[in-house]
């Protein structure tokens, strides 16, 4: 196993080369991969630097300068001081979903907690310039996706992500917020409540130096995390050149699925989510249509866990357990779960879903459930 400090000397080296402007995840890898290792990339000269491909003048110039004036040292003090967390692929903690996309981020900036396979978890996304009705679509999916036990990851971005966040939190779940910015930064600057009690409840993270403020580069990056960390990506409302949409794409390139809400047919607002639902996106009229085509990679994350622990309970998730403790070896009716459990119908309903598609619960005439 390899020791912490030799752990603290690789993080140095990729804390000094994510600071460079303009390098990346692949040209971090292209970098590793021509000299045999990041710390022997990072002591390369110029004139070597340009001789990888996607390595011209002006990043090498900038990795220079890192590298002779950046302090990683001092960035690791103040994240810790921050209570933020610096994750590499190879740690533990880093998402697993993450890891297996095309050039996942080599370093992370947490704050708050990710459960240690983090697997289950949905993005709902959308405009920031909202309607009242995708502002109620985005808070009903988002509250009984979080209630089944799922984590709502979204942007922080203002409108239809706020909305996710904030219903997510409401329904007594787990969300997760990725910033286009460093979390010395966030953006935009009104939600910083709200980002408190996101990673109160979850985590936000990003993939950008503490100090790093917002550009419009970056929220690209930010996307393919939020898609890479989930199991499918719901856009709620988006016009055509919504940045949604990109998200979206990111989700179809990496193997997600990918969910549109309608809206009316005269809406420009929904124009972006009606071209995806033309070009193959699954049409989302309530939250069944997203847990069910989920189902198969929601089952597989079960037997992870089940693989993993020899505690069978369906889930650790408050609202899952509750609702499981609720239920008996004869039918229970969702009434009667909802007055033992004092939680919402919707979040009952939401969990009912969940432990039904992991075959923890049988269904019964009446909406009514049982234990298997």
């Amino acid at each position: 196993m390899r020791d912490g400090e030799g752990r603290e000397r690789r993080l140095r080296v990729l804390l000094t080369l994510n600071k460079v402007p303009g390098l990346g995840p692949a040209r971090i890898r292209a970098l590793r991969d021509a000299f045999g290792g990041l710390p022997a990339a990072l002591r390369a000269s110029s004139k070597e630097w340009t001789g990888v491909p996607g390595i011209g003048r002006g990043i090498a110039d900038a990795l220079a300068e890192a590298r002779d004036r950046f302090d990683p040292s001092a960035e690791i003090e103040r994240a810790e001081s921050m209570g933020i967390d610096l994750l590499m692929e190879e740690d533990g903690g880093y998402p697993s979903l993450l890891r297996e996309i095309h050039a996942p981020p080599p370093v992370l900036y947490v704050l708050g907690g990710l459960p240690g396979d983090f697997r289950e978890a949905v993005a709902v996304v959308g405009t920031r310039r909202c309607s009242h009705y995708g502002r109620m679509q985005a808070e009903k999916l988002s509250g009984m996706l979080a209630g089944a036990g799922l984590a709502v990851v979204s942007g922080l971005a203002r409108g239809i992500d706020t909305y996710a966040h904030r219903a997510a939190l409401e329904a007594g779940g787990r969300t997760v917020a990725v910033l286009g910015s460093g979390l010395n930064r966030p953006y935009p600057p009104e939600n910083a409540p709200l980002l408190e009690r996101i990673a109160e409840r979850g985590a936000v993270l990003s993939e950008f130096p503490l100090d790093a403020t917002p550009q419009r580069s970056h929220f690209p990056r930010r996307n393919r995390i939020i898609s890479g960390m989930s199991l499918g990506v719901v856009v709620v409302e988006a016009a055509k050149g919504s940045g949604s949409l990109i998200t979206a794409r990111w989700a179809a390139e990496q193997g997600r699925e990918v969910f549109a809400v309608p809206g009316k047919i005269d809406s420009l607002r929904s124009s972006g989510t009606h071209a995806l639902i033309k070009d193959g996106a699954k049409l989302v009229e309530n939250v069944e249509d997203v847990l069910e085509e989920i189902a198969p990679q929601l089952a597989d994350a079960a037997g992870r866990r089940d693989s993993a622990t020899a505690d069978r309970r369906p889930s650790r998730d408050p609202t899952l357990q509750a609702v499981w403790d609720a239920l008996e070896a004869e039918p229970v009716g969702i009434d009667e779960i909802v007055e033992k459990t004092g939680l919402p119908a919707s979040s009952v309903a939401g969990a009912l879903f969940m432990l039904e598609m992991k075959h923890e619960v049988r269904p019964f005439p009446g909406r009514r459930f049982a234990r298997r």
